[in-house]
C-alpha cells in the first residue's frame, strides 16, 4: 500500500512541476517567440525559471525537500553542463537563480499558509510581487559576484536589474496561474478518484 501512496505523491509532484513550468514557458514563447529555448537570450529566464518553480512547487506541496533539493542539484548540472555552454560564471548565474527562484517559491507557499492572501487573483498578484522582487535581488547579488562591472558601467546594470524586475513579475504571474490551474486541476483529479 505504500508503495502506491508513493506513486501517486511523485505523480501528483511531476503533474504539478510540468503544469507551473509549461505555464511559465507558454507565456514567455507568446511574448518573446522561441527565443525562450535560447540560453544566450534574456527571455530564457522564462524557462529557467519556470523549470525551477515548477520543481521547487511539486517538491514542497509534496513536503520532499530532499527529492526537491536533489532534482534542483540534477536540472542545475543539466543547465550547466549540456544546454548551455559551459564556463565559469555560469556555475555562477545558474546556481544564484535556481536558489533565488526556489525562495521565493518557498516564501509564496509561507505567505498561503500563514493565510495573508485570499482568492486565486490574490495568490497570483502575490506569485507576481515575489517573483519580481527576488528577480531583481538576483542582479543584486551577482552584482557582488561582478563587481568591476557594475562599477564601469553603473547605467547598463541599472537597466539589467530593471528589466529583471519587469520580466519577474512576468514569470511571477505565469508561475501563479501555473499553481491556480495546477491545484484546480489537482483538486477535481482527487474528486474523480474519490467517486471511482
Amino acid at each position: 500500500m505504500e508503495g502506491g501512496g508513493n506513486y501517486v505523491v511523485l505523480k501528483h509532484a511531476v503533474f504539478r512541476a510540468l503544469v507551473v513550468s509549461a505555464a511559465c514557458i507558454v507565456l514567455g514563447v507568446i511574448i518573446f517567440q522561441n527565443t525562450v529555448f535560447i540560453p544566450t537570450m534574456r527571455a530564457f529566464q522564462f524557462t529557467l525559471s519556470g523549470i525551477t518553480a515548477g520543481i521547487s512547487y511539486a517538491a514542497l506541496k509534496a513536503s520532499s525537500i530532499r527529492n526537491g533539493v536533489v532534482s534542483l542539484c540534477v536540472w542545475y548540472l543539466v543547465l550547466t553542463f549540456l544546454i548551455e555552454q559551459y564556463n565559469s560564471w555560469l556555475l555562477v548565474l545558474n546556481l544564484v537563480y535556481l536558489a533565488g527562484i526556489a525562495v521565493a517559491v518557498y516564501f509564496y507557499l509561507y505567505v498561503m499558509n500563514v493565510g495573508l492572501v485570499r482568492g486565486a487573483v490574490q495568490r497570483i498578484a502575490a506569485m507576481a510581487v515575489i517573483t519580481a522582487i527576488t528577480n531583481g535581488l538576483i542582479v543584486i547579488v551577482l552584482g557582488a559576484f561582478a563587481l568591476g562591472a557594475v562599477v564601469n558601467r553603473p547605467a547598463a546594470w541599472l537597466e539589467s536589474a530593471l528589466f529583471n524586475l519587469e520580466i519577474g513579475t512576468l514569470i511571477g504571474l505565469a508561475v501563479g496561474v501555473g499553481i491556480e490551474i495546477t491545484e484546480y486541476l489537482a483538486g477535481r483529479w482527487s474528486e474523480v478518484l474519490k467517486r471511482g
